[in-house]
């Protein structure tokens, strides 16, 4: 088979950034993905509608291809006002939970849940989807472990106390969050780069400091997993790319920081990976249709084509490394 089509791919996590990096991702984004949820950790977050609105306006202005669906950023100060109106905006989509200091822009997140559980409430009477960074931030935990430490006290406690409250475990990492998300029938995003990559791959030859994230890599059957179910087309897993840009010198610094831009390599690598398993057939589920069931968006009318065709990834674009920076490709997505 030499040429793929499907119905046009959704990119449920997404860091379009702000300022001159805005004008990159928007494209690269957009060219590719219809409804991409765009996360609000910018310098201030996102905490309001209107600041929402803002910047889904700047947003369109720079690539108007796409649907942008708008979050905010959990905190205690968020108005009531503003959950009471959320749903008579059909682009706001949810609102992010970042524990405080656990990846980047999170300084502004929550330490302590109960300074929130007041904003939960009303998102479980008020149907408001949260999407969750699920990673603990107490004191002396491994860093391989924070997702695990996470479910089993965080994760568990928001359920138990909201649970009628809709969940997305973001871009899950672990043999242990995938098992939590099936026992539990909740929903989670995958990012290529956790299916692509273990922790080994951080250290090959070097440290590779473009393969630093957060949450990290983490270990060869942790990615097995998570390869099983994308593979799956279970309804409890879909695409969120997660693609975080930084420039070039910023992840070169002596503080790198965390993050991988993926966006243009995404689908390439995606389908390679479901070709391989002899999958072809849970593509569209798992990238374009499961989370439009979830947050309950009709699905793309669009098809795009996905050809076998070997191309070389750049080595940058506009100063930002992308995965797989100088690799050949076997699959290249048609615009």
């Amino acid at each position: 088979m030499d040429t793929i089509k499907i119905r046009q791919p959704n990119d449920f996590h997404h860091h379009l950034r702000d300022g001159d990096l805005l004008k990159l991702t928007t494209k690269e984004c957009f060219d590719r993905f219809n409804y991409v949820i765009v996360m609000p950790n910018l310098v201030p977050p996102v905490t309001s509608v209107n600041m929402a609105i803002d910047y889904r306006d700047k947003i369109i202005s720079l690539n108007d291809k796409g649907t942008p669906l708008m979050t905010l950023y959990l905190s205690k100060d968020i108005q009531i006002s503003d959950l009471k109106q959320f749903k008579s905006y059909d682009f706001l989509i949810g609102i992010k939970y970042y524990p405080k200091s656990a990846t980047t822009n999170s300084e502004q997140g929550v330490k302590n849940l109960e300074n929130v559980y007041h904003i939960l409430e009303v998102m479980e009477s008020e149907d408001i989807p949260l999407l969750i960074h699920g990673e603990s931030i107490k004191e002396n935990i491994d860093i391989f472990h924070r997702e695990r430490v996470f479910l089993r006290d965080e994760l568990t406690l928001i359920m138990t106390k909201f649970p009628k409250l809709r969940i997305v475990l973001e871009h899950i990492t672990t043999k242990e969050a995938v098992d939590f998300v099936l026992k539990h029938n909740i929903h989670a995003t995958i990012t290529p780069h956790h299916l692509l990559l273990d922790r080994n791959d951080i250290f090959c030859h070097g440290i590779n400091p473009h393969l630093y994230c957060l949450p990290i890599l983490k270990k060869k059957e942790d990615k097995e997993a998570l390869i099983n179910a994308a593979l799956s087309g279970k309804s409890n897993f879909f695409l969120g790319t997660d693609s975080a840009p930084h420039l070039k010198h910023n992840k070169l610094s002596s503080c790198g920081c965390a993050g991988i831009f993926n966006s243009t390599v995404t689908m390439e690598v995606l389908t390679q990976l479901f070709v391989d398993n002899h999958k072809l057939d849970q593509l569209e589920k798992f990238t374009s249709t499961n989370g439009c069931d979830f947050y309950k968006l009709k699905y793309n009318d669009k098809y795009v084509t996905i050809k076998k065709e070997e191309w070389t990834v750049p080595d940058e674009y506009d100063g930002v490394v992308p995965l797989c920076a100088g690799d050949k490709l076997e699959w290249k997505y048609i615009f």
